[in-house]
């Protein structure tokens, strides 16, 4: 998957050694985000406020002509109480319902996609009572940390581990 958090492994002083780095890859038009729609232009991100402030994913989806549509501060205030309630093991079913709405409230807005574009939301499970498609960084993450072990393990002697 192109265009989402790039965490990798690198080789460390003829150890392999995990060293992170963060930082989000161009959203590429034929990646995924652009094989959900062909047109897609308008993308729900749901993720924590410091995403948002922080501008994380926003320049980098422009660049590549999405929009980055954010719920607005009172959702986005929810969104942390649901964020939250998952980190404390609280996740109850008034809470899933509010994680729907502020979903409900992107689509209204014209959301033709989400990013689910925070760990906690991840182990939540598919948004309840939508049709529109989500791409979770999680997976993503998972599958380039993979490829990345992968890669550097075709490329390494054995003797190096």
């Amino acid at each position: 998957m192109s265009g989402f958090l790039r965490h990798g492994c690198a080789p460390d002083g003829g150890s392999f050694q995990c060293t992170p780095r963060f930082r989000v890859r161009k959203f590429d038009r034929t990646g995924t985000l652009g094989a959900i729609k062909p047109k897609l232009q308008r993308v729900g991100v749901l993720a924590s406020p410091a995403v948002r402030l922080v501008g994380l994913y926003k320049s980098r989806m422009e660049e590549s002509r999405f929009e980055a549509l954010f719920p607005n501060l009172k959702d986005e205030a929810a969104l942390l109480e649901v964020i939250r309630a998952v980190k404390a093991g609280r996740l109850d079913k008034k809470r899933r319902q509010k994680y729907a709405e502020i979903a409900g409230t992107l689509i209204n807005a014209g959301a033709e996609a989400f990013l689910i574009a925070c760990t906690e939301l991840s182990v939540i499970g598919p948004l309840a009572n939508t049709t529109v498609p989500a791409i979770d960084t999680l997976d993503a993450l998972v599958e380039g940390t993979i490829r990345s072990a992968r890669n550097f393990l075709n490329t390494t002697s054995p003797r190096r581990l």
